[in-house]
C-alpha cells in the first residue's frame, strides 16, 4: 500500500495524459489516497497602460469573467477525462495562471504528500530556463512523480 493520502495531478492534456492518468489507476489500487486532477489555464493578462481607471475597471470585470469561464469549461473537461479511467471519486479543479506556479501553491493548499506530473524532454528556450516539471521537483515540499511515456 503506497503511503500517499492525498495527490495533486497536473493534468496538461499533453501526450503524456494517457500515461498519467493509468499511473493514477495503479496508485487508486495500491492506496486510499483522496486524487485532485488539477489543470492551469495559461492566460496572460495584457498590460492596461495608459488606460483610464474606467477603462481598467471596465477590463478588469470582462477578464474577471472570462477566466471563470476558462476554469468551469476546464474542470469539466477534467471530469470527462477522469470518468474515463477507474480513479474512484476525484476532485477536479482548475486554475488561470502560470503552471508551475499554480501547481505549487495548489499542492500546499491542498496539503498533498504527492504532485504527479509529465515529465516532458526540455527543448529550446526550456532547456535553458527550465520546464514546469524541474520547476516543481526543485521546490515542491512533497513528493513529485514526473511521469515519462516510455
Amino acid at each position: 500500500m503506497l503511503p500517499y493520502k492525498k495527490v495533486l495531478v497536473a493534468i496538461d492534456y499533453s501526450e503524456l495524459t494517457d500515461v498519467i492518468f493509468k499511473k493514477l489507476e495503479t496508485i487508486h489500487k495500491d492506496s486510499d489516497a483522496n486524487i485532485t486532477l488539477f489543470h492551469v489555464v495559461e492566460r496572460d493578462m495584457p498590460t492596461l497602460m495608459g488606460a483610464s481607471q474606467n477603462e481598467a475597471i471596465s477590463y478588469s470585470r470582462e477578464w474577471s469573467s472570462q477566466e471563470n469561464k476558462l476554469k468551469d469549461d476546464a474542470e469539466n473537461k477534467l471530469k470527462k477525462e477522469a470518468e474515463k479511467y477507474d480513479l474512484g471519486k476525484v476532485t477536479c479543479l482548475a486554475e488561470v495562471g502560470v503552471p508551475r506556479f499554480s501547481i505549487l501553491f495548489a499542492a500546499k493548499g491542498k496539503q498533498a504528500d504527492l504532485i504527479v506530473v509529465g515529465a516532458h524532454g526540455a527543448r529550446g528556450i526550456n532547456k535553458l530556463i527550465g520546464s514546469t516539471a524541474q520547476s516543481i521537483i526543485k521546490n515542491a515540499t512533497c513528493d513529485v512523480l514526473a511521469v515519462r511515456n516510455t
